[in-house]
């Protein structure tokens, strides 16, 4: 995906990401809510998720304006930013990327945009854990921890997360994909389907464990659970390596649908939208 991109300008790249991160929130916002509740042990709690599912489905989508500006932000800044990335590697010349110059380009744009990520998460975890709007949200964390607490709070998890999700969204996915098809011998849609199992369920693995302990944090913002990074690590730790996990099959999940996602909008969408030359 990150060659595909090399053809596309910085303004048809940032339109794409957030095309692209539209589809994503409102297909995937009610995995995500419930990936943030289990993260917090607090999913099953009194029989929650299944009065969201039978008597308040709409409830999985609390904090859809905020995921959604978050996510058409994030595939906004991660396709340029990778694009960018990867026309330094290259020195502005197109050519085939190797697998460890996409992965490197893709690793590189997400960490970037985890200082953008993280304060929008922190406001969409505090609306799925006490509801509130988009407008008064943040206002009312400012209010009661001050400014800093928005952006600081989860930041260096956020970096490290995007940065491997970004990583496995526009290179180990791509890089599985292009296996599949000329080293296995794949069609087009068994190579998708291949790199989104595949991709998607290790992104989420290497990543979950810095994505928990900064959805903890972002849940507790007094601190009195989860004071810092090493106190998260520490009080997640007590419950053995399993509690790191939690929500893992949620977000496991939604990250195989994403990288499908992804690909079929860089693929189909950005072709129906732009002049784009064939992709491998």
């Amino acid at each position: 995906m990150a060659e595909s991109l090399q053809s596309l300008t910085p303004l048809q790249t940032t339109i794409l990401g957030s095309l692209t991160g539209f589809v994503d929130v409102s297909c995937t916002q009610w995995m995500l809510y419930s990936k943030t509740l289990s993260q917090q042990s607090a999913l099953f709690a009194n029989g929650s998720f299944f009065k969201c599912v039978t008597h308040e489905p709409g409830r999985m989508y609390r904090g859809y304006t905020t995921s959604l500006l978050n996510v058409c932000t994030l595939t906004a800044l991660q396709f340029p930013l990778t694009s960018l990335t990867t026309n330094l590697i290259t020195g502005g010349v197109p050519r085939r990327l190797t697998d460890s110059e996409m992965c490197l380009s893709a690793f590189t744009g997400g960490v970037a945009s985890g200082f953008v990520c993280s304060p929008l998460e922190l406001v969409m975890i505090q609306q799925q854990n006490f509801g509130g709007t988009l407008r008064a949200t943040p206002s009312l964390v400012i209010k009661e921890f001050g400014v800093s607490k928005l952006f600081s709070r989860g930041l260096l998890m956020s970096c490290g997360r995007e940065g491997v999700y970004t990583m496995g969204m526009l290179g180990v996915g791509p890089t599985v994909k292009r296996y599949g098809k000329e080293g296995l011998g794949m069609e087009e849609a068994q190579a998708s389907m291949f790199a989104a199992v595949f991709g998607g369920v290790l992104v989420a693995t290497v990543s979950h464990p810095m994505d928990t302990i900064k959805t903890c944090q972002q849940g507790d913002l007094g601190g009195k659970l989860y004071k810092d990074i090493l106190g998260t690590f520490r009080v997640l730790q007590e419950d053995g390596v399993k509690r790191f996990f939690s929500g893992w099959s949620w977000r496991s999940s939604r990250m195989v649908v994403q990288v499908l996602l992804f690909d079929i909008c860089a693929t189909k969408l950005g072709g129906l939208l732009f002049t784009v030359p064939g992709r491998d």
